[in-house]
């Protein structure tokens, strides 16, 4: 049905009220237009692509409503989340030294193992880039390093040194030997950080296996902390992933996300950066791994990233109509005021509102905040429209 059909009823309506004053059929008309929203948007497929063209909303080809509030709040979620994902590549340029990742809002992460969180984990097949995540963990990692590396060390060789490494050609007295030098190293309780590549291959040796399961139960009081890496879950031992904080997968299998508890789900927005789903303590997330090896280098900031992950963000969402714009010109505004920038998601107003007044320094998740810096996302929107041209 097309709202056209609607229009008639809806004239006829003003002109009864205008000439006799009743309200009575202005009023049912305007409810049945509310109405016919309400169930349009509620047919209309989230799975669809949002775009932001001219100020206003497309879900698929069919345009928003000005009004957010005649979405629903799955739809408002659904384009909210898209908004926050339009640059999150040139955002993760911008990486600091010391943080792996970021999240969907921009947020930039740091995942490797602390005392707070010893341990850490990544499953998924060839070319996910979990090599490359535990590669960049050991380089901002300070402390001692060991590798375990069972694709012949041809991935973590070259970040320590070659008595702290052993292979899938290592011989059994290497081994001992090897161990034997991480003991010493950690009596020391200094921080230590032991990779192992291919966690599936190197635990069929079973003093290895034994080693392991060990640090992973000691992790904090030994400060001995284990980044592992491998294609799937099923064949590591429960009593070793169970004690890893930091679970990571990347374009794992579902029933090894439903094994890791990862709750998140895979945004359908590709955003150009590999896509990874996270369970960081006991929360679940979408992370985004950036191209390592593009990143500037920089200095380290003991500080931190002092501007707003939030706001920079929000401030993406008004670029987008001139990135994204149509090459017909400038066009008038009119009663083209983007209004859905106004109206955030009730359920995660409050959440954020509290977040930014607790959150100071670097949070337990490692995420980069402040009561400074992080601004309630609420009032950005509501302040944003005044900014778009």
């Amino acid at each position: 049905m097309n709202i056209a059909f609607l229009l008639p009823s809806l004239i006829y309506g003003v002109f009864l009220f205008s000439s006799t004053g009743s309200p009575m059929l202005l009023a049912l008309s305007g409810a049945t237009m509310l109405v016919w929203l309400f169930v349009r948007t509620a047919q209309q497929g989230l799975d669809q692509s949002v775009t932001f063209l001219d100020n206003r909303v497309y879900l698929g080809r069919r345009r928003l409503p000005l009004s957010p509030l005649l979405w629903g709040a799955k739809l408002r979620t659904r384009v909210y989340q898209a908004a926050f994902a339009q640059d999150l590549k040139a955002r993760s340029l911008e990486l600091p030294e010391s943080y792996q990742a970021l999240n969907q809002e921009g947020v930039f992460l740091d995942l490797s193992p602390t005392d707070g969180r010893p341990h850490l984990i990544a499953i998924g097949p060839t070319g996910s880039g979990k090599t490359q995540l535990i590669r960049k963990v050991a380089e901002d990692f300070s402390g001692a390093k060991f590798a375990i590396d069972f694709k012949k060390g041809q991935g973590l060789a070259d970040l320590v040194a070659q008595e702290n490494i052993i292979t899938d050609h290592s011989s059994a007295s290497e081994v001992e030997k090897f161990f034997d030098r991480l003991q010493e190293k950690s009596t020391l309780g200094l921080p230590l950080l032991l990779m192992v590549d291919e966690l599936g291959e190197a635990i069929k040796d079973r003093f290895i296996a034994a080693q392991l399961e060990r640090y992973a139960a000691q992790g904090r009081s030994s400060r001995t902390f284990l980044a592992l890496a491998n294609q799937t879950l099923s064949s590591i031992p429960r009593t070793i992933w169970v004690n890893c904080a930091t679970r990571i997968a990347l374009s794992a299998d579902a029933v090894d996300v439903a094994q890791l508890q990862i709750t998140a789900k895979v945004p359908q927005e590709d955003v150009g950066l590999r896509v990874g789903l996270a369970r960081l303590g006991e929360r679940s997330q979408v992370i985004y791994l950036p191209d390592y090896s593009s990143l500037p280098g920089q200095t380290r900031d003991d500080l931190g990233d002092l501007r707003s992950p939030t706001g920079y963000s929000l401030d993406l969402i008004g670029e987008i109509s001139t990135k994204h714009g149509s090459s017909g010109g400038n066009k008038s505004k009119g009663l083209n005021f983007p209004l859905w920038r106004a109206v955030v998601d009730p359920a995660k107003r409050s959440k954020r509102t509290i977040a930014a007044k607790n959150q100071v320094g670097h949070g337990a998740t490692g995420e980069v905040t402040g009561a400074n810096a992080v601004t309630d996302i609420s009032t950005r929107l509501a302040n944003l429209g005044h900014r778009i041209k």
